[in-house]
């Protein structure tokens, strides 16, 4: 399927289309763009190991802190007030649930070299810390130098993304869509999910969706 096709697939311009999956750097032609329909009071999961779903699935690589800020977390231009359609969007704030508070002194706490696996516990809960705080949240300039934060973005970018590509995603009634912690981030292009369905995400983990529209409680 090219491009063409798959705008005409899902009923939009094709520069909409090309926009939306542009930070994921792939070919249009690269994924199997089948819509995803869960029928009525069923249940379907989406895994990043299911064969059901290895033309769906790419595993990506980032080149670059942005890239997982684009694909699994808040991109950084989120945080800047601009100006989108004539309406001043206003800056967002950090949430309070995906980053961390740490102190001065934990930003030398470790190596910048430190590995996760090597850390004593408390070590490791403020290296994930910091990583959230690079994925979901602001980080001065000068913190991102500190041993601590050299080690978090270092571990990042070790890290392959599974992010799951579909033209669109339908929910029936009373159906249950279960996103997999294996996975990191969903893409479509509408999302709609009929009255009493429900799409539930992993309790412990973080997936983000990207999709161009969601419509919900439909009958």
């Amino acid at each position: 399927m090219n491009l063409q096709e798959l705008a005409a697939k899902v009923n939009l311009d094709t520069e909409i289309v090309a926009n939306h999956i542009a930070p994921f750097r792939i070919r249009v032609e690269d994924i199997d763009w089948k819509a995803l329909q869960v029928p009525a009071g069923q249940s379907v999961t989406i895994d990043a190991d299911d064969p059901a779903f290895q033309h769906q699935i790419k595993r990506m690589r980032p080149q670059q802190l942005e890239d997982v800020r684009e694909w699994a977390g808040i991109p950084a231009r989120s945080y800047t007030r601009r100006v989108v359609a004539g309406r001043v969007i206003p800056a967002m704030r950090p949430s309070a649930t995906l980053t961390a508070r740490l102190a001065s002194s934990d930003l030398h706490s470790i190596s910048p070299t430190a590995r996760l696996a090597d850390l004593q516990p408390m070590q490791r809960t403020k290296m994930i810390g910091a990583a959230k705080n690079l994925v979901f949240g602001q980080v001065k300039t000068a913190e991102l130098n500190t041993p601590l934060y050299a080690a978090a973005q270092a571990w990042i970018m070790e890290r392959v993304l599974p992010i799951f590509f579909a033209s669109d995603i339908v929910v029936g009634p009373n159906a249950s869509l279960y996103i997999s912690p294996s996975v990191s981030s969903i893409v479509a292009y509408r999302i709609r999910i009929h009255r009493g369905g429900s799409i539930i995400t992993p309790r412990y983990s973080y997936v983000s969706f990207h999709c161009y529209s969601v419509e919900g409680g439909i009958v």
